[in-house]
């Protein structure tokens, strides 16, 4: 078993790997409606369009043009594509070590979270943005 502890992100060019305090990325397929007149049970079709969303949360962190409030929390951030790179460890690409990347957009940011006390976090949402799709490398 392993332990998840030192994932490698980085956001157009921009290692954010210190910053990152949870990761996840879900791979996904549209599977349209193939029901017709007459059948008892809904069917879908296979084949459907792609989808792939990343989240991440992040432990807040301003001042620098490459800490995350930077890079994440201007008003400008949402709506912003750039290139995305997410692996499970920071070690080499390797098969037990993949490397996903693709062209992903901003879709939500939330630049303020917590309560007293808390660590000051942020979350961040991406879709993937780019008809060329999703890459998984397992070797440099």
């Amino acid at each position: 078993m392993a332990i998840y502890k030192d994932a490698r992100v980085t956001w157009k060019g921009t290692n954010i790997s210190s910053s990152v305090r949870a990761l996840s990325l879900e791979l996904g397929a549209e599977t349209p409606d193939a029901t017709a007149m007459g059948d008892n049970w809904r069917g879908v079709a296979t084949g459907g369009l792609k989808t792939a969303a990343v989240e991440i949360e992040l432990n807040w962190g301003a001042g620098s043009t490459t800490g995350v409030d930077h890079l994440f929390a201007s008003t400008s951030a949402v709506g912003q594509v750039g290139a995305l790179t997410v692996r499970p460890t920071t070690g080499s690409i390797a098969a037990g070590n993949p490397q996903y990347s693709g062209g992903f957009v901003v879709t939500a940011v939330t630049p303020l979270q917590g309560s007293v006390g808390d660590q000051h976090i942020q979350n961040v949402s991406l879709a993937l943005s780019s008809t060329a799709g999703l890459t998984r490398a397992i070797s440099t």
